[in-house]
C-alpha cells in the first residue's frame, strides 16, 4: 500500500470504528473484488478482441490488499483490547485477594467487589463485542493467531470466575469486617 492508502486508512482508525464499520468496509472491498472478477475479461468489438485480464487482475487485488490491511489494522485494535481486559481482570483478581490487616485494606477490597457487581453489564458488552470482532474476521478469512482467538474467547469464563470469586471474596469478608469494625477504636 502507497502512503496515501495508508493515510486514509488512518483516518478510519482514528475515528474508533465500531465493528459494524469495520464490516460495512470488509464486505464492500470484498464484494468489489468478487465482481469485478466475475466481468468478462476479453471483449469483442467487431474484429477486434479487446482483454483486460491484467486491469481485472491488477483491480482485484487492489480490493484483496484493502480486506487484508483493514483486517490487519482490525486486528491489531482488537489484540490489544483483549490485552487491556485481560490485565484490568488479572488485576481485579489479584485485588480481591489481598488480606486486609487493616479497615483501609478491607475497603479496598470491598470497592473491588463492588466495581466488579457494577462492571457486569459493561464487561458483557465489552467481551460480546471482543468476540463479534473475531468472528467478523474469520468471516473474511483473515489470518489470526491462534492464541489470539483463544485469549479473546476466554474472556467472557474469566469474567464469570471472577464475579464468582468476588462473590466469595464478599462473603468470607462478612466475618473480618464485623472483627475489624469492633476493635476499631471508635467502637471502644
Amino acid at each position: 500500500m502507497c502512503s496515501s492508502d495508508l493515510s486514509i486508512l488512518d483516518k478510519f482508525v482514528a475515528k474508533v470504528p465500531t465493528v459494524e464499520e469495520f464490516e460495512e468496509k470488509l464486505s464492500k472491498y470484498t464484494k468489489m473484488s468478487e465482481d469485478i472478477w466475475a466481468t468478462p475479461k476479453d471483449k469483442d468489438v467487431d474484429f477486434i478482441r479487446v482483454s483486460a485480464r491484467s486491469l481485472v487482475g491488477s483491480v482485484r487485488d487492489e480490493a484483496i490488499g484493502w480486506v487484508q490491511a483493514i483486517g490487519k489494522v482490525m486486528n491489531d485494535l482488537d489484540v490489544a483490547r483483549v490485552n487491556e481486559l485481560k490485565a484490568l481482570m488479572e488485576e481485579k483478581n489479584k485485588g480481591l485477594h489481598v488480606v486486609p490487616a487493616t479497615l483501609e485494606d478491607l475497603k479496598i477490597v470491598l470497592n473491588i467487589v463492588s466495581w466488579i457487581r457494577q462492571s457486569g453489564m459493561q464487561m458483557e458488552l465489552d467481551y460480546l463485542d471482543t468476540e463479534e470482532r473475531f468472528r467478523t474476521r474469520t468471516l473474511f478469512n483473515i489470518a489470526m493467531d491462534d492464541e489470539q482467538v483463544k485469549a479473546a474467547h476466554s474472556i467472557r469464563q474469566q469474567w464469570a470466575d471472577l464475579v464468582v470469586e468476588a462473590e466469595k471474596v464478599d462473603d468470607s469478608l462478612d466475618r473480618k469486617s464485623t472483627r475489624l469494625n469492633s476493635s476499631h477504636p471508635r467502637y471502644l
